[in-house]
């Protein structure tokens, strides 16, 4: 017996509710109830609409049901395609872009379908529509992945770029106008973190020094009195303007 997974395809935002769509995975290959797609394609002659894919592009499987064995109609990943190019509706471009960015990529990453190279017959229309879809799910899966490394290097990058522009130990107010941020919002948050005490005579504590994240600033007035103030490290600067650029990501 074979078991089903569903997927719910939203054709719009706010448009209507989502659509279930189930697919099986035999011999390492996806198939689709062909019932969920063509309602989804606003095909009303399901059988009709199969009957019309190649035979290898159609068949059946029993599967497990609340009322015992059923056997429903599914297509294969190609007679999927095929009759997405027969779709009038406006859904049909959204459905396309839904099963190859994110349906296949999901079934392949459980490790239930598994793809290697394949040769399509592009001289038929069912055959290039299989190739062309293959393509456009390559491309979309290595935007997806640029996309994605972009978003995990882009704080970093910020924060190198806060960095690159600093030079040495700051004090808080240096390092706020470094950060683009107010001095008593960055005191409240170094206090938080417990890198200053709190009070009008802050100073940094004794963990924050030995993390390198603070240091101290010392100073000699004209009376002879010493002074010492709490200054952010480039260390500190750095983890600062990382968790700024996470916030804001």
């Amino acid at each position: 017996m074979n078991e089903l997974t569903t997927f719910q395809f939203q054709p719009a935002e706010g448009t209507e509710s989502a659509r279930p769509v189930r697919a099986v995975t035999i011999d390492g290959e996806p198939w689709f109830v062909a019932r969920d797609v063509c309602d989804v394609l606003g095909l009303t002659k399901d059988r009709d609409a199969v009957a019309r894919l190649d035979r290898d592009e159609r068949g059946s499987v029993k599967v497990d049901t609340l009322g015992g064995a059923q056997s429903v109609n599914i297509i294969s990943e190609s007679g999927l395609y095929a009759l997405i190019l027969r779709s009038n509706k406006p859904e049909a471009k959204a459905f396309r872009k839904w099963v190859t960015a994110t349906v296949l990529p999901t079934i392949r990453k459980t490790g239930s379908y598994v793809r290697g190279e394949e040769a399509f017959d592009v001289t038929t229309e069912a055959g290039l529509a299989a190739a062309t879809m293959h393509v456009m799910a390559a491309l979309q899966a290595k935007a997806d992945g640029f996309k994605a490394m972009y978003e995990a290097a882009k704080p970093k990058a910020d924060a190198f770029t806060v960095i690159e522009e600093a030079k040495g130990s700051m004090t808080v107010t240096e390092a706020a106008k470094a950060l683009k941020a107010k001095r008593d919002d960055l005191y409240g948050h170094l206090e938080h973190r417990k890198w200053v005490t709190k009070g009008k005579r802050r100073q940094a504590t004794a963990s924050a020094l030995r993390s390198g994240y603070m240091d101290t600033r010392t100073q000699t007035d004209t009376r002879g009195r010493v002074h010492t103030t709490p200054v952010v490290t480039p260390k500190g600067l750095a983890y600062l303007a990382e968790i700024k650029a996470k916030q804001r990501a």
